[in-house]
């Protein structure tokens, strides 16, 4: 960048300076110390060695109410700027936009939105800033004219996929800045990675592979993460290393009070300029509201504000393999509860129907429901495979048997007394299992029971408890 040099004039020529001048300048020279300030520490780290204007401030709302830590989780659409791959675990269209109002009249807007085909997602997450023009003034409070500001733009195209509990991703990202009368532009490469055990999930990804602007390399940024989460918490941390700058550890945490308010919190462990952070989500039908306040120390503090619109009715995809994992069981552990007595009543389970979850996922419920009526006592329960097969020797379609006169047709063909019917419905992070017994002679429906469940580790106890009403009629 330029540097002018002003040399004192004869202190004959000088001329007294109005007094409004004089009070610009130094309104506009504080203005400009602070900011100055700001773009050494968040955009020059090493003197200069490297560049990227506002490549290190949060865009998401949400990660910056929980300290800036989110690369193990990055699952919004401005997640892609903490991680490429979180966007894989978006299941349904969305669209976000959020307001950033950092110091000294630098403020920003970005708008993303992603798109799911499968387990394959797309997004764009375009980002502005810019600072108000301020007018020059020479050492005597006189305009010179000319004006001082910044503008930079970032436009990040991020595609990511998900196998099995692991997520990948990568982005190109169109950069560029303006500084006063200086501009540049370069392209921005991003990837990342995240793998999920359990209720664990562990991220990595490196931002910022290449490019250079204003002839030198942009600062390079690595975060490695994790995350735990649960039903009504998440708990995360990033170890981040910036370029030649070091490395810093943020942490957070958001809270979930109801199923529509979060609370988040968490710390930026940074010399000087790290601090607390704090958010606030509310959650309306499929809208989130966000919003997020960053503190820079000495700087003072920052503030985001967001929107975000999910289409569909769930957000996030079912973790099949996590569910399969947690509820199946092993087919010997099954039949050795099936003991044929006499007393016993025949009773056979129809596959659920799924509601806002995948056949698959409302197939093992079903058979998570068998198991705990074999564990009554009460009931001899037909075979699964047994009944597959029978569907297929009389040209039934899995999953179009549905109706309680199909039902009976099928009891009668597995001489099974009784016969169970059900469905498993999603909504938001609860579900709902009804099923209805039915007598297969008399066609009559012997009872009806449904039971909600706040989350899918709580399916088998649901299970257990129909089926213990179920072994009373």
């Amino acid at each position: 960048m330029k540097r002018y040099v002003q040399t004192m004039p004869n202190k004959a020529n000088i001329t007294p300076c109005h007094s409004d001048n004089l009070l610009s300048f130094r309104k506009f020279a504080i203005k400009s110390g602070f900011l100055l300030q700001f773009l050494l520490i968040l955009i020059f780290p090493v003197l200069a060695q490297e560049s990227g204007m506002f490549l290190k401030l949060p865009i998401s709302v949400k990660a910056s109410g929980m300290g800036d830590s989110f690369a193990a989780i990055a699952d919004e659409p401005f997640g892609v700027y903490y991680n490429p791959a979180g966007i894989a675990f978006i299941s349904k269209p969305a669209v976000s936009f959020a307001h950033h109002i950092y110091l000294q009249d630098i403020s920003g807007n970005s708008i993303g939105f992603v798109s799911t085909i499968g387990n394959f997602s797309i997004s764009a997450a375009p980002t502005i800033f810019s600072m108000k023009d301020e007018p020059v003034y020479d050492s005597f409070g006189n305009a010179t004219g000319e004006s001082f500001g910044y503008k930079g733009m970032i436009i990040p195209i991020t595609t990511a996929f998900l196998l099995g509990n692991l997520a990948m991703g990568s982005s190109i990202r169109f950069y560029s800045e303006t500084i006063s009368n200086l501009s540049d532009r370069t392209i921005i490469f991003d990837a990342g990675g995240i793998y999920k055990a359990g209720n664990l999930r562990f991220g990595y990804a490196s931002i910022n592979l290449e490019g250079k602007l204003f002839d030198y390399d942009l600062l390079k940024i690595q975060r490695f993460s994790a995350a735990y989460l649960q039903d009504d918490y998440l708990l995360t941390i990033d170890v981040k290393k910036e370029g030649k700058f070091g490395n810093s550890l943020n942490a957070g945490a958001e809270f979930r009070l109801a199923d529509a308010i979060k609370l988040r919190s968490g710390w930026r462990f940074k010399e000087n300029f790290g601090g607390l952070a704090f958010g606030i989500g509310l959650t309306l039908g499929k809208l989130d509201f966000d919003w997020a306040l960053l503190n820079y120390g000495g700087l003072g503090d920052t503030y985001k504000i967001g929107i975000s619109c999910w289409f569909g009715s769930e957000k996030k995809k079912i973790d099949e393999a996590k569910f399969i994992e947690e509820f199946t069981f092993e087919p010997n552990n099954f039949n050795s509860l099936i003991v044929r007595t006499a007393n016993m009543i025949n009773i056979a389970v129809m596959d659920f129907i799924g509601n806002n979850v995948s056949q698959t996922n409302a197939s093992i419920v079903a058979d998570i429901l068998r198991t705990e009526l074999a564990r009554t006592e009460v009931f001899n329960v037909v075979d699964k495979n047994k009944m597959k097969s029978m569907l297929t020797e009389h040209e039934f379609q899995a999953g179009e048997c549905v109706e309680q006169k199909c039902a009976i047709e099928i009891g009668k063909l597995l001489n099974a007394q009784q016969i169970v019917i059900g469905s498993l419905l999603r909504v938001a992070e609860k579900y709902y299992i009804s099923v209805t017994l039915i007598d297969v002679n008399t066609g009559k429906v012997i009872a009806y029971h449904d039971i909600e469940v706040s989350s899918s580790k709580k399916l088998k106890q649901g299970c257990r408890i129909l089926a213990q009403k179920l072994s009373k009629r």
